[in-house]
C-alpha cells in the first residue's frame, strides 16, 4: 500500500536545485519523504528513481520495489515563484513488488518563493491525478502540503565541514497522516512534518525527519565530482517500526536555457 516518495523530493530539491547563491554549489538533498520549497525554475529538468527494500505495508524480510519520476521547472523562484510539475510512474513490473500496476503513476504540482537567501516556502499537492490505478492506494491519495525552509550558517565559510544546517517544517494531509488517522477515501486534516539537514561535508548531508507518521533517517551526497549534477541519497524509513525499510533514491539534473 505505501510506496516511497523520495525520487519526487530529490527531484524537486536537487533536480530542479537548490542552488545557493552565497555558496555558488548545488547543495546535497535537505530531505527524504518530505516536500521542500526549492526549485521550479524556468528550463530546468531533473528525473530519477527510488529502490526500497519492500514496501511499508508488507511482512519482514525483502520484497523490492521502485518508481520512476521526472520533473520541468516552469517559473523563477527567486524574482516570482516557481513551478515544479512532476511525474511518478510506479508500475515498473507486473511481477515484482506490488502486482498488475505497469505504467500507473501520478501527477504532482508545487509552488516555490525564496523570501531572501536564508528562507523559503512552497505549497503544492501531490497525486493531484492519477492513471491506469483505479483502485484506492496510499500511495495514490491526493494529498496538500504547505512547506517552509531555512538555511542556518553555522560557518562563516559555507564550504567547510558543518557549516550549514537547514530545518524544513510544514504541513500536510493525505500521505502524511498518522496511520491511525489515515483513510483512502479522503485526504483529512493537516499534520505536521519536518525535516533538520546538516552539511557535514560540501556535497554530503545527513539528514533525520518526520514524515507526518513516522522517523526516517539518511545521507544525501553527489557521487562524482565530474558529474555535479547527478545526487543521491541513502535512508533508512520506519524507524520507530519493527520492520525498518532501506531506501535508496538518485537523481540527475540540467537547465537547457543557462
Amino acid at each position: 500500500m505505501y510506496y516511497s516518495r523520495v525520487v519526487l523530493v530529490l527531484i524537486i530539491s536537487v533536480g530542479c536545485g537548490l542552488h545557493w547563491n552565497k555558496l555558488n554549489a548545488q547543495i546535497a538533498n535537505i530531505s527524504i519523504d518530505i516536500p521542500t520549497p526549492h526549485g521550479g525554475n524556468l528550463g530546468t529538468i531533473g528525473g530519477g528513481f527510488a529502490f526500497q527494500s519492500r514496501t511499508r505495508d508488507t511482512e519482514k524480510g525483502f520484497n523490492p520495489d521502485a518508481n520512476f519520476g521526472f520533473g520541468i521547472g516552469l517559473g523563477d523562484f527567486k524574482k516570482a515563484v516557481g513551478l515544479t510539475v512532476g511525474a511518478n510512474i510506479f508500475g515498473l513490473s507486473n511481477d515484482i513488488g506490488e502486482g498488475d500496476n505497469f505504467g500507473s503513476g501520478t501527477l504532482d504540482l508545487q509552488v516555490n518563493r525564496a523570501i531572501n537567501d536564508y528562507i523559503f516556502v512552497g505549497i503544492g499537492a501531490r497525486n493531484l491525478t492519477k492513471w491506469r490505478s483505479p483502485e484506492l492506494r496510499a500511495r495514490n491519495l491526493r494529498s496538500y502540503f504547505l512547506t517552509s525552509n531555512f538555511i542556518i550558517p553555522i560557518h562563516r565559510r559555507y564550504d567547510e565541514p558543518f557549516s550549514l544546517l537547514f530545518v524544513t517544517t510544514g504541513v500536510g494531509n493525505g500521505i502524511f497522516r498518522l496511520d491511525k488517522d489515515f483513510t483512502l477515501r479522503e485526504s483529512g486534516n493537516f499534520n505536521l512534518f519536518g525535516s533538520v539537514a546538516l552539511q557535514v561535508l560540501r556535497g554530503t548531508n545527513i539528514i533525520a525527519e518526520w514524515n507526518g507518521y513516522d522517523l526516517n533517517a539518511g545521507i544525501s551526497f553527489y557521487p562524482f565530482k565530474k558529474i555535479p549534477a547527478l545526487g543521491a541519497t541513502a535512508s533508512l524509513a520506519d524507524l520507530t517500526e519493527e520492520r525498518t525499510r532501506f531506501i535508496f533514491s538518485a537523481g540527475y539534473s540540467f537547465n537547457f536555457i543557462r
